[in-house]
C-alpha cells in the first residue's frame, strides 16, 4: 500500500530522485535552447567544427557531461552549461567527472587539456594522478583515436609492468610492450611478442635482439 511503513520510508529518496530528475530536465531543455539559437546564429566556432547530433534533453546526465565536456568545456563555473557546475550540482564521482571529460576531451584531440586533467599540481612539481586508473585512461584515449604518440605518452605511466604490457600490447604501443617484457624478464613471452611485431618496427625488433642477447641479464 503506499500510505504503509515500506512505502514511507523511501518516499524520501523517491521524492528527491524526482526533483533531481526534473531539475536535470529543466536544465536540458534551457541548454538546447541556448544552443539551437547559437546553432541558427551560426555564433559559435564548434557547432561548425562539430555539428551538433543530438539534443540533450531527457538524456542521461552522462550523456549530458559529455555533451558540455565537449561543446562548454571553458564555460564559466556559474553557467548551466558548465561541467564543473554539472558535477558539483548533482554530485558526481570525481571518476565519473574525469572519464566522461577525458573521453570529450579526446574527441576533440586537445592534448594540453587531457594533460592537465590528469596531472596534479604539487607544492614544488607537478605529478601524474589518475583516479580512474592510467590503463583505463588509455583505453579511453585508444577508443577516441587519439594519436600513436599521445598513447605511448600515457601507457608508460602505468605503473604495474604486466598491466602495462597488456595495455601497450592492446594499443600496438610496441616499444613500451617489449620494453615492459625485458623489464619482467620474461624471455618466452618476449620471444612470443616479437613475432607479433611488424617488420617496419626495426628499432623495437632491434631492442629485443639486443636484450635477448645481453648475458648480464637474469630471464625468468
Amino acid at each position: 500500500m503506499l500510505n504503509g511503513p515500506a512505502f514511507k520510508s523511501v518516499a524520501p529518496v523517491y521524492g528527491e530522485l524526482v526533483k533531481e530528475h526534473v531539475t536535470l530536465f529543466e536544465r536540458q531543455i534551457n541548454i538546447d535552447k541556448k544552443d539551437m539559437d547559437l546553432e541558427k546564429r551560426g555564433a559559435y566556432y564548434l557547432f561548425k567544427s562539430h555539428p551538433r547530433k543530438f539534443v540533450v534533453s531527457s538524456r542521461p546526465l552522462i550523456t549530458t557531461l559529455f555533451y558540455c565536456c565537449f561543446y562548454h568545456w571553458e564555460a564559466g563555473d556559474d553557467s548551466i552549461k558548465s561541467p564543473v557546475k554539472l558535477e558539483k550540482d548533482f554530485k558526481l564521482t570525481r571518476k565519473q567527472f574525469l572519464y566522461t571529460a577525458l573521453a570529450a576531451r579526446t574527441k576533440l584531440k586537445k592534448w594540453d587539456e587531457v594533460e592537465k586533467l590528469l596531472t596534479e599540481k604539487g607544492w614544488f612539481k607537478s605529478k601524474w594522478t589518475a583516479d580512474i586508473g592510467m590503463d583505463i585512461v588509455v583505453d579511453v584515449l585508444h577508443r577516441y583515436s587519439a594519436t600513436r604518440d599521445v598513447i605511448q605518452k600515457y601507457v608508460k605511466l602505468i605503473d604495474d609492468l604486466e598491466l602495462r604490457f597488456k595495455m601497450a600490447a592492446k594499443v600496438k604501443s610496441y616499444a613500451v610492450a617489449a620494453e615492459a617484457l625485458i623489464s619482467l624478464k620474461d624471455q618466452q613471452q618476449l620471444i612470443k611478442y616479437r613475432e607479433k611485431i611488424p617488420a617496419v618496427e626495426a628499432t623495437v625488433h632491434s631492442r629485443i635482439e639486443k636484450a635477448l642477447s645481453d648475458s648480464s641479464l637474469r630471464w625468468k
